[in-house]
């Protein structure tokens, strides 16, 4: 019987992978961020604050390219929900491109795939077909 291998644990002295954010694409439009790395909990508050501070200057509609996340866990998860929240607080959006992933399959099972709009690519994230 195969058995799935631990998720990695931190080791004292020995920096974890950091969270990696890229901007994508310029203005006029929505604004789109790379996300590559762990979500972890302090990952997560770094990308809450950068969305709270961009919703802040006047972003309405952003697009989360989770396609390089790793790992992310609960508080990744509410800062979803939280940045979905303020962008749609001033009609706004919030768009997440996830590919078939374990990350993808956890926010399917959460059911937050009902709340936030997950897409495929790029370029259903920002022309999606039924807009």
């Amino acid at each position: 019987m195969e058995q799935t291998p631990p998720r990695a644990r931190a080791v004292p002295g020995i920096p974890k992978a950091p969270m990696r954010l890229h901007q994508l694409g310029t203005a006029p439009g929505p604004l789109v961020l790379a996300v590559q790395g762990e979500i972890d909990p302090h990952s997560a508050t770094v990308l809450e604050h950068l969305c709270a501070t961009l919703a802040q200057d006047g972003t309405t509609r952003l697009v989360l390219d989770l396609s390089g996340v790793t790992f992310m866990d609960s508080v990744g998860i509410n800062t979803l929900l939280h940045t979905h929240r303020t962008m749609t607080a001033t009609g706004g959006w919030l768009r997440l491109i996830c590919t078939p992933s374990p990350t993808r399959d956890t926010l399917h099972l959460l059911g937050l795939d009902k709340v936030i709009t997950l897409h495929n690519d790029l370029a259903h994230a920002l022309h999606p077909p039924h807009d």
